[in-house]
């Protein structure tokens, strides 16, 4: 649950982590995009959808970001453990409507 996440530890670290990624990810040819309040899988749609058809690939554990190679066939998902995740067959809002999410009890 993120509100029991209240560690003062646990937000130096995350806040010293975006310093380096912030710095470095400009030096590996990759782009970052930040928006304050706004969470990460939102500002990811926002993106591919503004500028599809450009190729992209999404790193991500997030199975809700499966959306977006449903609509654009220009995207992937890459999981980190999985490996490149399947386009999927059906509208994945309309599977977790009808199936329901874990993640969302």
């Amino acid at each position: 649950n993120r509100d029991n996440n209240k560690d003062p530890e646990i937000g130096e670290m995350i806040g010293k982590c975006f310093k380096v990624l912030f710095e470095a990810i400009p030096n590996l040819g990759m782009f970052n995009h930040y928006v304050d309040k706004l969470e990460a899988d939102d500002l990811i749609n926002a993106f591919v959808s503004a500028y599809h058809p450009i190729d992209s690939v999404i790193l991500s554990s997030d199975s809700d970001l499966l959306q977006l190679p449903y609509r654009f066939y220009s995207t992937r998902v890459l999981h980190p453990e999985k490996g490149f995740l399947d386009r999927p067959l059906i509208n994945p809002v309309y599977q977790k409507c009808l199936i329901g999410d874990k993640s969302d009890n």
